[in-house]
């Protein structure tokens, strides 16, 4: 199959199929559904005017970035027209579709596209709405917000439920999101583009390590220390050796006690890090320090730790133990800070965490050097229940500030020499602006290549899954390839001006429906003579299924 007249001839014009969608965004007050490892729903009925093929849906949303789960779609069976009366009898339902569903890094709203099209019938259907592995928004219903409609379907909500039809709902409440359809029993294919692989080379400024239970937190942290040895350009982690928990005397200043929020403390002398210096530190309830404010890391909520993140947060940051930590609640000891020597030191001494009708203090201890410029973390006892509505997940590390590469978790109860330099540096990165729609361009850009000159974008019929070929054997060790360059072509792309081809690649996709569910993968290769033996740098690759729409 040639690859060049298949994919990129500019001639058919076969449309995509058209989409329609209903936006259900309730006004009033929200509600969160978690923790995420129950399977909540949420029911409404909705009656269908003409035929239509479910493609997907978006929601709203409170789950760490990254997270995995899925959402299912359940209809009532012939002859039963409402959800209520069978919202614990699970044999009263169907599996209309599904679609996995990823958190993504910035926007609160994950779109899912179905695996297969959900087709309805002209009638009226008990729905549900099923969250697997993810902490959604739904709304108290109140009279005023339950109905939304449009000229092929109408909504009127509806109940919540804890559990997939084992537990009496909540009512009423309304979902959140928009569903997409079209009109007719149409043929379903969703256009996706998915980053697999990774790209070489990246140099590490932060580290991270990530616990999804308090059981575990506690299990790890409890009684432990490490420090962050200052070495003039980044830090050195190792377990804390010698390093003790100072516990706090009456002298020490209390902080105000609040929840989700940021409290500052002036330094008696700079404190220099990796990636510069600061006379004062921000204090997040939540179990981090920045050296400015932070109260919302990118792609998070500051109760909702990630490593997406930490390791993209704009101000360098600290993590002790970010954490849902709610200093404001009756009983919850407070944060404290004074110093001791030339320690800066700052404790939280005691404080409690969701949820509030349970006894589950922390206590935990961060120093800052202000003569040696090192960090330690000291972790006395951790919370071990958990219970949380929001989420239990703790994540432990350090963030030199802006973007950081994700190279993997770091076992904080082993580490010993862990070495951070700044400034980091990012690997050879390709991302696509859009899904791959059939009749559409999309554009494949390169970036991060870090020096001047040329390299080739690969397109391809034949991936490699990740990891992929390591290139050592061609003197490019820690380089992958992720495609079988056989199977494809590439074009030329550089960063050394006009009327040069740029960095980014248009890929105009043929409106021939046959395609619709055919994969590309894409991969490109950069030129530099001082990255290896063999001269190049290779970046991640990102798998194109074509369709015909994409959410």
């Amino acid at each position: 199959m040639n690859v060049r007249t298949s994919l990129l001839a500019l001639c058919l014009t076969v449309a995509a199929n058209a989409q329609n969608s209903l936006p259900v965004v309730p006004t009033g007050s929200p509600y969160l559904w978690g923790p995420p490892n129950t399977k909540p729903q949420v029911f409404f009925d909705m009656t269908v005017n003409t035929t239509v093929t479910l493609q997907g849906l978006t929601y709203y949303a409170i789950t760490p970035v990254g997270t995995a789960g899925s959402i299912e779609v359940w209809i009532t069976n012939p002859g039963i027209t409402t959800y209520v009366g069978s919202e614990t009898n699970a044999a009263n339902w169907s599996r209309l579709t599904l679609g996995p569903s990823t958190y993504p890094a910035t926007p609160t709203i994950p779109s899912v596209c179905f695996t297969t099209g959900g087709v309805l019938q002209p009638g009226t259907y008990g729905v549900a709405v099923r969250y697997n592995n993810v902490g959604a928004y739904f709304f108290l219903g109140n009279g005023t917000n339950q109905n939304f409609a449009n000229a092929e379907l109408s909504i009127t909500a509806g109940a919540t439920q804890a559990d997939a039809f084992t537990v009496a709902p909540f009512s009423p409440y309304v979902f959140s999101g928009t569903i997409y359809y079209g009109n007719g029993a149409i043929a379903h294919n969703c256009a996706t583009k998915v980053d697999y692989g990774a790209g070489c080379y990246a140099t590490r400024g932060s580290f991270y390590q990530r616990f999804n239970s308090a059981a575990a937190t506690a299990a790890a942290l409890n009684g432990r220390s490490l420090t962050l040895t200052f070495t003039g350009s980044g830090y050195i982690v190792g377990q804390g050796v010698g390093v003790s928990y100072i516990p706090p005397t009456v002298a020490a200043t209390p902080l105000p006690a609040n929840n989700n929020l940021e409290t500052t403390v002036p330094l008696p002398s700079p404190l220099l890090h990796p990636t510069g210096m600061t006379t004062q530190l921000y204090v997040a309830t939540n179990g981090y320090v920045s050296d400015a404010a932070n109260a919302t890391p990118p792609g998070a909520l500051s109760y909702l730790p990630n490593q997406g993140g930490l390791l993209n947060t704009p101000a360098t940051m600290w993590a002790l133990a970010w954490h849902d930590f709610v200093s404001s609640e009756v009983g919850s000891g407070l944060i404290k800070y004074e110093q001791v020597g030339s320690l800066m030191v700052i404790t939280w001494d005691g404080v409690e965490s969701y949820p509030s009708t349970t006894l589950n203090p922390s206590t935990m201890q961060i120093q800052f050097d202000l003569a040696s410029n090192n960090v330690n973390y000291v972790w006395v006892t951790m919370d071990p229940f958990g219970g949380s509505p929001y989420f239990d997940q703790t994540v432990v590390g350090f963030s030199a500030g802006g973007p950081s590469p994700d190279l993997g978790p770091t076992d904080v109860t082993t580490v010993s020499t862990l070495v951070l330099t700044a400034p980091e540096s990012l690997p050879l990165t390709l991302a696509a602006s859009a899904a791959p729609v059939l009749g559409t361009t999309i554009g494949l850009t390169t970036s991060n290549e870090g020096v001047p000159g040329v390299g080739i974008d690969f397109l391809s019929l034949g991936p490699i899954a990740a990891p992929g070929v390591d290139l050592g054997i061609l003197g490019a060790p820690g380089c992958a390839a992720l495609l079988d360059i056989n199977q494809g072509f590439g074009t030329l792309i550089t960063n050394l001006g006009t009327p040069l081809p740029g960095m980014t690649v248009s890929f105009p996709i043929p409106g021939t429906a046959s395609l619709a569910g055919n994969v590309i993968a894409s991969q490109s290769v950069f030129l530099d003579a001082a990255a290896n033996p063999f001269g190049i740098k290779t970046s991640n690759a990102v798998r194109l299924t074509l369709g015909l729409f994409a959410l």
